[in-house]
């Protein structure tokens, strides 16, 4: 197949699967031995969809869980919405779909957005699930060490990408008919919020003044739906979250790129120092091995 991107692939696979399950494996990651043993015991009695937890690889590998249960959508709210904010909604990896359910609604990945066309794919099957499985393990390792991904990349669109994805939620969450509207203006606001939020701390390594320009347009496309839900975000957030809902609500625009950029640069410096020091950790252990192998013959 001619190169499309990741969506169009991952659709033809969708289209020239056999069998009755469909899992994904990115290309960078592995998994255990078990991996697709545990995901077949897990999806029985009618259960839709299986989502495991995942270990995230970078600088070190972090397990990114959730409890064991099941989760019935049209009676369980509650268990909905805690679902909505689990990472592995992110991604359609850790997961056991049913082809079936996919091919009868025509379920596949948008080929014209490309940041958080995962997600959208996840929420898409989920409308059509009564029975979702959530699992503890995390047999699956997500391979974040050589990250070359569109999500990764400062992109003049990225924003827009995020927005045009944000309202995709909003509609899904509206078909799904298990919220009010308080409930769609709580999870909408948390979604708008975060995705300001990436957008502003990947625009905030840009040049000051491309810098604040982008930063202050991300603000303008979220900014509707981040406003009601203040109190809940400040709360939630820590001080740096604070900080920034507190200036959004005030009207103080200018200020949060100036924020951002001294927030990130200063992490940046931090990073930066940190990984200098790992390194000649690593080349002092080098060292010390190959002497004590010298000695050794």
């Amino acid at each position: 197949k001619e190169n499309g991107g990741v969506s169009s692939a991952r659709n033809r696979a969708l289209a020239s699967a056999v069998g009755k399950y469909v899992a994904f494996v990115d290309s960078d990651d592995w998994v255990a031995a078990d991996y697709l043993k545990n995901l077949l015991d897990a999806i029985k009695d009618d259960v839709d969809l299986v989502i495991s937890g995942y270990k995230h690889c970078e600088k070190e590998i972090v397990s990114i869980e959730s409890e064991d249960r099941t989760i019935h959508l049209n009676q369980d709210r509650l268990g909905v919405e805690r679902m909505f904010y689990l990472p592995q909604i992110n991604i359609p990896v850790s997961k056991l779909f049913l082809l079936d359910i996919i091919r009868e609604n025509l379920i596949e990945f948008d080929t014209k957005i490309h940041v958080g066309e995962d997600k959208l794919f996840v929420l898409e099957y989920l409308n059509y699930c009564k029975k979702v499985r959530l699992l503890k393990r995390s047999d699956y390792y997500y391979n974040r060490l050589n990250q070359s991904s569109l999500t990764h990349k400062v992109h003049d669109d990225y924003s827009k990408w995020l927005f045009c994805c944000h309202n995709h939620i909003r509609e899904l969450l509206e078909k799904f008919g298990t919220f009010d509207n308080s409930d769609l203006e709580r999870m909408l606001g948390f979604n708008a919020f975060y995705s300001f939020n990436s957008a502003s701390k990947t625009y905030a390594y840009l040049p000051k003044q491309d810098a604040e320009k982008a930063i202050i347009d991300a603000l303008n496309l979220f900014r509707k739906d981040i406003l009601p839900t203040e109190r809940l975000l400040i709360k939630s957030g820590g001080p740096f979250v604070e900080m920034i809902v507190k200036l959004i609500v005030e009207g103080k625009d200018k200020q949060i790129p100036y924020e951002y950029i001294q927030y990130y640069k200063k992490r940046n410096r931090v990073k930066k120092f940190l990984r200098a020091v790992y390194m000649k950790i690593v080349s002092k252990s080098i060292e010390v091995r190959r002497d004590g192998l010298k000695d050794f013959h």
